[in-house]
């Protein structure tokens, strides 16, 4: 991983991923955010990690997106987030494979929500507060 500074992530990133990093239409009003209400939080010499806030079915979820960097380092900050807003459950998405989730992070595979996007496959996650740095 590159570490050095916020260009050098989002390069690193963009090569590792094939997937865009884009900030145009966030801005700052007591944190980094746009009109969709996706937050970016920016980690020197860690990482960065956009996240939102959904429900589903009646049920509020930390929705993690795109990460980058030594995730352990920013659970703190995402554990934050979520007892601020009363969350205790958390989704994700990812490219990689869903078992390695579920078995290293006590995830739980929706396969039902998995879907397609630019040419990748995505694989919908779910786990809660308790597993968010394990």
């Amino acid at each position: 991983m590159k570490l050095g500074s916020l260009k050098d992530m989002i390069e690193d990133y963009e090569r590792r991923t094939g997937e865009t990093v884009d900030l145009s239409g966030f801005y700052w009003d007591g944190d980094y955010h746009d009109d969709y209400n996706e937050h970016f939080k920016f980690f020197p010499g860690v990482g960065f990690v956009f996240w939102n806030i959904t429900e589903k079915d009646g049920v509020r979820y930390l929705v993690i997106l795109q990460t980058y960097g030594i995730f352990r380092k920013m659970c703190n900050y995402l554990r934050l987030v979520m007892k601020a807003n009363n969350l205790t459950e958390i989704i994700t998405y990812t490219t990689r494979n869903p078992k390695v989730h579920a078995r290293r992070w006590g995830m739980k595979w929706l396969k039902k929500y998995d879907y397609t996007y630019e040419g990748r496959n995505y694989h919908v996650m779910l786990s809660d507060i308790n597993h968010l740095d394990k």
